[in-house]
């Protein structure tokens, strides 16, 4: 088991680009190879400067819905 987190890890150092850093593996920051989501909002990457002073008609255009369905035939269920 210890051999398939080595391999993991080593994975995802390449996955995000890690492997030729000069710094080598060590310098790689706790973070450093999450990817951030493009569907959430982010300010000052994918929002509006003037969000925060929407009314709250508009509000909903910029808030953040988590949702999570176990059972996935719900829509097939009468």
């Amino acid at each position: 088991m210890v051999a398939i987190r080595i391999w993991r890890h080593l994975k995802l150092l390449k996955r995000s680009g890690r492997g030729h850093d000069p710094a080598g593996v060590s310098a790689t920051a706790p973070g450093d190879c999450a990817v951030e989501c493009a569907a959430c909002p982010h300010p000052g990457k994918n929002l509006p400067s003037d969000w925060v002073n929407l009314s709250r008609k508009d509000a909903w255009l910029y808030t953040l819905n988590l949702t999570q369905d176990a059972n996935f035939r719900l829509k097939n269920k009468s």
